[in-house]
């Protein structure tokens, strides 16, 4: 009797600590991430880069399909959102492991996400980019 009431409230504490948890977790609209994205701010462990430096990507989201544009260099492939977790599964280059992102701002003009490896951390913001392909404000 006493097994099953310490195994009920271990089952209880469970849901209440899972619900509290998805509580916790933003969502975030999928269709704001489709058009035409310029990064605005590139940051590895704390260093800023120009965008410039590194090229000035653009982005641009489709349907389910990505497209990044680097001084000609062109890499596609498909994206997902879940929660707060951005995946790009990269389709040019099937050796290219899938890179996921933390969501922290996702709206109609600015995308912010961060990705954390043992090594780095990368912080970057796009801004949206109206249809003469100049940022928008």
């Amino acid at each position: 009797m006493q097994k099953s009431i310490i195994a009920s409230a271990l089952i209880i504490a469970t849901l209440f600590f899972n619900s509290c948890d998805n509580k916790n977790k933003k969502a975030f609209n999928e269709e704001n991430i489709i058009g035409a994205w310029v990064i605005d701010q590139y940051e590895i462990n704390g260093t800023v880069l120009p965008h410039e430096s590194i090229g000035s990507p653009k982005i641009e989201f489709r349907g389910n399909e990505y497209l990044i544009n680097t001084a000609g260099d062109v890499e596609k492939g498909t994206y997902t959102i879940s929660d707060s977790t951005l995946k790009l599964d990269c389709t040019t280059n099937p050796d290219k492991p899938d890179n996921s992102f933390t969501l922290t701002r996702l709206d109609s003009t600015l995308v912010e996400y961060y990705s954390l490896t043992d090594n780095n951390r990368l912080n970057v913001t796009l801004r949206k980019m109206n249809d003469s392909g100049e940022e928008e404000d």
